[in-house]
């Protein structure tokens, strides 16, 4: 498809692209550009494994927190 021919149908092409998944080439100036839709990444796969507690939980309920606690009016 040359760039003229998206630009006149634009939203339609998108729409397309989005429903079957299929790329679509576009040509300008000698070059292609593929309109690919974004591949869904499942939320979990986003997350990155952290251990940040290395305390056992008893010891963080028994801590003094007096001293980081501010209080302010």
């Amino acid at each position: 498809m040359k760039a003229t021919q998206l630009r006149a149908n634009l939203y339609k092409t998108l729409d397309e692209v989005i429903a079957t998944g299929k790329p679509v080439r576009v040509e300008r100036k000698g070059k292609v550009v593929l309109l690919v839709p974004e591949q869904d990444v499942p939320k979990r796969r986003k997350f990155i494994k952290r251990k940040l507690l290395l305390v056992p939980d008893e010891e963080i309920i028994h801590m003094d927190w007096s001293k980081e606690w501010k209080y302010e009016k």
